[in-house]
């Protein structure tokens, strides 16, 4: 008897986290409607901070300079880079004048850093309104630049994007993907609930006036990443932050193409993480909770003749529920593709993502890789 109880207790809990998920972060971002209609007048200033990115700018650039909009200015600060990029900004600069370059030079007591190289942009950005992303990313339409610029509004000083990566073959790019995908899910969902609390900068917009009054990354200098998530983490309210789920508004770059290189940045992604406040960190955690309940009530439920078959089908319910969710969710950040296996392929990524945290937990990283 007592061994049926423990049975239902995870059956129940499972229940709770799921609908719990399905309220706050899927349920919200499934309702939120972003502002459909792009805004191609206000002035706004890209902002891209580029350390040996030659390859990346020869590529990419031109089609960050050619958005559709009447006033922008792109902003690529040269990091202190050791390739051409200096050389090849300058061959942009005579093309297109809204392209404004800051050029950093490393010497014996200065190495750079994309802090201070995204501060310096700041600074020098003509216009109030802030948009960043990356020299490896490109945006998904035309209109991107539009579309997070109508976010902005008054109150709204902080806009949250989505950047995922290219389609490629092979295992470790598809749950690279799909780890990008649960991460924009649960933080544009909690921030369309009010509960802001990361972004990234491949995809990420604020106004000057909102990082000059939080002393910019004063508070995380001594750290060398988190330029996105724990800037936010630290600013973000329920009144001053939107996000921006238009499809035409995700950006793209390429994923790593091996696992130490995406077991690096996981690393440096969760080191950060410890830094954010306590409700954060209840918040996010109800999904690895809410993971094991699901998967201890089927273990459990398989083992207990009596109620196998019910158990059985109450997992099944749960999982397909779980999975025509995501369907409606990916569409609404415009990636769409096999939902019917996520449950299963976000227990694998739990997994990783576990021993991840562990090995982070155990030795913080030190170098940017």
């Amino acid at each position: 008897m007592p061994y049926v109880y423990i049975v239902v207790v995870f059956f129940i809990l499972a229940c709770i986290l799921y609908l719990f998920e399905l309220a706050w972060i899927w349920g919200g971002l499934a309702q939120y409607s972003s502002n459909e209609e792009p805004d191609f007048e206000t002035p706004v200033s890209v902002i891209i901070a580029a350390r040996d990115e030659e390859e990346n700018l020869k590529e990419h650039l031109e089609i960050w300079l050619s958005q559709h909009h009447y006033s922008y200015e792109v902003i690529v600060v040269n990091d202190c880079s050791d390739d051409n990029t200096e050389y090849i900004l300058a061959e942009y600069q005579r093309k297109y004048p809204h392209l404004q370059v800051i050029n950093l030079r490393e010497s014996k007591v200065f190495k750079g850093g994309k802090k201070y190289a995204i501060t310096l942009g700041i600074k020098g950005a003509q216009f109030e309104r802030l948009i960043f992303t990356d020299a490896d990313c490109v945006p998904a339409s035309p209109y991107w630049l539009g579309f997070m610029s109508a976010q902005f509004d008054e109150s709204k000083k902080i806009v949250l994007g989505f950047g995922q990566y290219f389609k490629t073959k092979g295992i470790l790019n598809y749950l690279i993907r799909m780890d990008t995908v649960q991460t924009a899910i649960q933080y544009l969902g909690l921030a369309s609930r009010g509960k802001p609390y990361m972004g990234v900068g491949r995809n990420l917009g604020y106004t000057k006036e909102i990082f000059l009054e939080a002393s910019g990354f004063k508070g995380h200098q001594h750290i060398k990443w988190g330029d996105d998530d724990l800037f936010i983490n630290q600013v973000a309210t329920v009144n001053n932050t939107t996000i921006c789920a238009q499809p035409e508004a995700t950006t793209y770059s390429i994923s790593k193409d091996n696992f130490r290189a995406w077991y690096n940045q996981k690393r440096r992604h969760m080191s950060t993480s410890v830094k954010y406040r306590w409700k954060t960190t209840f918040l996010i955690g109800i999904k690895p909770l809410r993971i094991i309940s699901y998967y201890s009530l089927l273990i459990i439920g398989l083992n207990y003749p009596d109620l196998k078959i019910s158990f059985l089908i109450s997992a099944l319910i749960l999982y397909l529920a779980h999975a025509f969710i995501f369907i409606v969710l990916k569409k609404k950040i415009g990636t769409i593709e096999n939902a019917g296996i996520f449950p299963l392929t976000e227990l694998i990524l739990f997994l990783i993502n576990f021993l991840i945290y562990i090995s982070t937990w155990l030795k913080k990283p030190t170098k940017w890789t």
